[in-house]
């Protein structure tokens, strides 16, 4: 089932993207090796890696804040 809506959204995001029909084909094979899944795939999961890059990098503030102003103990 997830399968067919990455490949309906890959399918719509490079429509939306690329209106020119040779370089939606170009990128689809270049990019996302022929699949509309992967570029469905793509779009659904960047958001969510970039969250969670953005909350480590928020845990490491708070940890290095807490051992400059509490001092390691």
């Amino acid at each position: 089932m997830e399968i067919v809506f990455f490949h309906l959204l890959g399918r719509l995001y490079l429509f939306l993207r690329y209106r020119n029909i040779e370089k939606r084909k170009a990128v689809l094979a270049e990019k996302y090796a022929g699949f509309y899944s992967g570029a469905g795939s793509d779009v659904i999961l960047r958001p969510f890696a970039l969250i969670g890059f953005l909350l480590m990098l928020v845990f490491i503030a708070a940890v290095i804040y807490g051992a400059i102003v509490h001092g390691i103990s």
